[in-house]
């Protein structure tokens, strides 16, 4: 997960400010830049962790990214990566009604959470294909498993390669398909991984060998996973 996924937006807390658990970004921004030190920070305000404080020191540079796409944009361009990847495609007006995002730089774009945090309640209706879409690293994956698409926003190209590499990425069981974004334009990847027998494969996840019956087996499977940016 993106160190950026911990801020929200919520206007009930903090006034509708950025915030991380109901400390506002700006707050904590103000103590790291008197010089407490991220161990003093976390002895006084027992329920952050280091990320918390990490994502809040990257916050300021990625909003302060200017470029934008609209939504429409960024789905005629991942409709292509999204049939490749799965044979079949979806309506864009299906990813208009069914679009999450997460973390603060598109919280215009983000669903409700439900009773419990980690499900979302469906759109009463579509959202606008005019909508601008915010970040410099994003990626769109569709989770059949829960049914909506999920924007997040990365703060580099590192953690962007991390995250699409990582246990909830592309290799995760409840990942159908990613597509990943760099200043507004699809970045092409390839992923590389060693399965159980040792051998070296690229990842496609129409081939049912390829894909895990239970998440939990993502270590044992994908093992030495490597992305490969097809720049």
């Amino acid at each position: 997960m993106s160190l950026l996924a911990c801020i929200k937006i919520d206007p009930a807390i903090c006034n509708g400010k950025p915030s991380v658990c109901h400390y506002s970004v700006e707050w904590l921004l103000s103590l790291l830049r008197a010089g407490h030190t991220h161990e003093e920070i976390l002895a006084h305000y027992g329920d952050l962790w280091i990320d918390d404080l990490l994502a809040v020191e990257a916050y300021p540079a990625a909003a302060e990214y200017q470029g934008s796409i609209t939504l429409r944009e960024l789905v005629q361009q991942a409709l292509p990566c999204f049939r490749e990847t799965m044979d079949f495609g979806f309506p864009a007006e299906f990813i208009y009604e069914t679009l999450h995002a997460s973390g603060p730089l598109n919280h215009h774009l983000t669903m409700r959470h439900g009773r419990f945090f980690c499900y979302v309640e469906p759109r009463t209706s579509p959202l606008s294909p005019d909508s601008r879409v915010f970040g410099q690293y994003m990626t769109l994956s569709w989770h059949s498993h829960d049914g909506f698409f999920r924007l997040s926003n990365y703060i580099s190209r590192d953690e962007l390669t991390y995250e699409v590499g990582g246990p909830a990425g592309i290799c995760n069981s409840y990942t159908d398909c990613l597509a990943v974004f760099e200043n507004g334009q699809l970045l092409p990847y390839r992923t590389h991984y060693t399965d159980l027998h040792g051998v070296r494969k690229v990842l496609d996840k129409r081939h049912e060998e390829h894909v895990p019956e239970d998440s939990e087996w993502f270590i044992e499977l994908y093992r030495d996973v490597e992305i490969e940016w097809l720049e």
